[in-house]
């Protein structure tokens, strides 16, 4: 009976353990978890992004993989393993590519307890295209305004050239002045 109850037991972990696997790996975001000095950890996603193999991986430091000089990241892990607090959970910041390409990404990050000792998970979100979104729509509404000052002092110089022209029509007294100066009220 014992035996049948370890057995459910180990049976239960090892599902349990598949099913945070699996949702982990299938995750759209990258996920890198670091452990003390053990290495890290990272999702299939991550490797992708960020150009390592597992195995590559399980040789780095977290400043290996996110840039931590950037303003609100110097010194997130320091004491964080005793305390299992963490002073910045989300920030804008940058992971570094195995070939040192910076890429912007939002960093979220918690603490986890693995047992007697804590983890650290990091999930972070490649904002790179939202920037180029965001700095093509800039673009884009600067050469709006600009086409935008364009008619506008078009328009005013049609005006002006509309009322020079019923000036002139004033001074000529000409027989056609009514005519014209009725398509000029329409052209206005």
């Amino acid at each position: 009976r014992t035996e049948r109850l370890r057995a459910a037991a180990v049976e239960a972990l090892r599902e349990s353990e598949e099913r945070y696997r699996s949702l982990v790996e299938s995750a759209g975001e990258s996920i890198i978890m670091t452990q003390g000095d053990v290495g890290l950890y990272a999702n299939t996603r991550a490797l992708s992004e960020l150009g390592y193999t597992a195995a590559e991986m399980s040789q780095l430091h977290l400043e290996d993989v996110l840039d931590l000089a950037q303003e609100g990241s110097r010194g997130i892990h320091t004491g964080w393993e005793q305390t299992g607090e963490l002073p910045i959970l989300r920030h804008e910041s940058a992971i570094r590519r195995k070939d040192g390409t910076l890429v912007p990404a939002v960093l979220s990050m918690s603490p986890v307890r693995m047992g007697e000792t804590m983890a650290l998970a990091v999930v972070a979100t490649n904002v790179s295209e939202r920037r180029r979104l965001d700095e093509q729509r800039d673009r884009d509404e600067s050469i709006m305004r600009r086409n935008l000052d364009v008619l506008q002092r078009q328009d005013e110089s049609h005006r002006n050239t509309i009322e020079e022209l019923r000036t002139a029509l004033m001074l000529l007294e000409h027989p056609i002045a009514d005519e014209v100066e009725a398509v000029l009220d329409v052209l206005a």
